[in-house]
């Protein structure tokens, strides 16, 4: 894990965020009756001057040859630069519209955001590990509910 003196401070200063960034994803995910389900996935960064897109499937190794996938797309207010903090928006199509927000703090991102109608909340963070890697942690609730939870881990394929 890297240490606070040489973690970036800012969200356009972490490696998750570099635009064209792919990051792999393998891990666990764990449903609400808790079981724990093999999970792997992507996700890209894109960074326009007007917008910055984070696009993310993660499937669910539940059913061969086909896997639930679990997508959503994220559409930032980019920050400035020195900004830790960054708001988002993105629509499901199971659950509506959501809005919510990155903070950076040293070497974590979180992100917590709300669905439109209150029910649903979704919160993840994002440690930053060693060399390109990042270490996700999440949960989507509704209510008092955990619908599921996931762990993670992101590793940089390529910046394109």
């Amino acid at each position: 894990m890297n240490t606070m003196n040489d973690t970036p401070l800012f969200l356009d200063h972490h490696p998750y965020f570099t635009d064209g960034a792919l990051w792999s994803a393998e891990g666990w995910y764990f449903d609400e009756s808790g079981h724990m389900i093999r999970c792997r996935g992507w996700t890209r960064v894109r960074r326009a001057r007007d917008v910055w897109t984070v696009s993310s499937e993660l499937r669910l190794d539940l059913f061969e040859p086909d896997p639930i996938a679990l997508r959503s797309v994220l559409s930032l207010t980019p920050p400035t630069s020195g900004d830790r903090e960054a708001f988002w928006s993105a629509e499901n199509p199971v659950l509506g519209g959501f809005a919510g927000r990155f903070t950076a703090v040293g070497d974590t991102l979180m992100s917590i955001g709300f669905s439109e109608d209150g029910l649903y909340q979704a919160v993840e963070m994002f440690i930053l590990g060693e060399g390109d890697e990042y270490y996700a942690r999440g949960t989507l609730a509704r209510e008092s509910e955990t619908l599921g939870a996931w762990a993670v881990t992101l590793t940089a394929e390529t910046v394109s």
